[in-house]
């Protein structure tokens, strides 16, 4: 199996994960892995002013933009204000959709340095392994999930990783972890990994607890139909 980009493993392959990768990889308040929200002006040297410049010069060059706030992050030290946290990563979805990655990812990995949150850092890995830069993408999986080890969104991620890289034994080793910690779309990934490997018995059993509630997943419904249309006697 090639190389495949995380963001298609996302989108396609991997079952339903589309939403969930935009909703965790934007700053947001009230979870655990996000800093408390400091005030607005300043925080560990950081001047508002400073901020106001690179978002002036974001009008006439982006790349320009981006280095300096590259630079402003890599000066500072702890969580920066929430208003630089939206800037900046603002800026960096602005650049990656110019079509410049590696610079969006310098800027998102400078500012995963300082945030040490789920969202940061999973849109960080992203931007990494679509650049191919695999194993720094999963380093800074790793680091995070020093600090949550039991963050299940982040396992789920670690798991895409590596299955965009043809790496399916690591994949569901990472997937697994995922499954423990109450991730539903990582148990779907799997369902479809027993599935392609033939495992219908696992897969059925992976599939099953989607078709739980009033609302089954959509891709737990049509996995689970699949696993029956294969073993249906001809």
């Amino acid at each position: 199996m090639g190389q495949l980009s995380p963001r298609r493993v996302l989108a396609g392959l991997i079952l339903g994960l589309a939403p969930v990768a935009v909703a965790l990889s934007q700053p947001s308040g009230g979870t655990s892995s996000q800093p408390s929200k400091p005030g607005l002006d300043q925080q560990d040297g950081e001047q508002a002013s400073d901020w106001e410049q690179v978002k002036a010069l974001a009008e006439s060059d982006l790349l320009a933009a981006g280095g300096l706030a590259v630079e402003l992050l890599d000066a500072g030290q702890g969580a920066p204000t929430q208003a630089v946290q939206v800037q900046a990563f603002e800026l960096g979805q602005a650049i990656l959709a110019a079509h410049h990655r590696e610079a969006a990812a310098e800027l998102q990995v400078a500012l995963q340095r300082r945030v040490r949150a789920e969202w940061s850092v999973i849109n960080a890995a992203l931007t990494l392994g679509d650049l191919g830069r695999i194993e720094e993408a999963d380093r800074l999986l790793g680091e995070q999930l020093e600090l949550e080890p039991r963050d299940a969104a982040l396992w789920n991620h670690r798991g895409l990783l590596r299955l965009g890289n043809g790496e399916t034994r690591l994949a569901r080793r990472h997937l697994a972890r995922a499954v423990r910690y109450g991730s539903q779309n990582a148990g779907l990934s799997m369902a479809r990994l027993l599935l392609l490997a033939g495992d219908l018995q696992a897969a059925r059993a992976a599939f099953r607890p989607g078709l739980a509630g009033p609302e089954p997943h959509a891709w737990a419904l049509r996995g689970w139909a699949a696993t029956q249309l294969v073993d249906a006697p001809h």
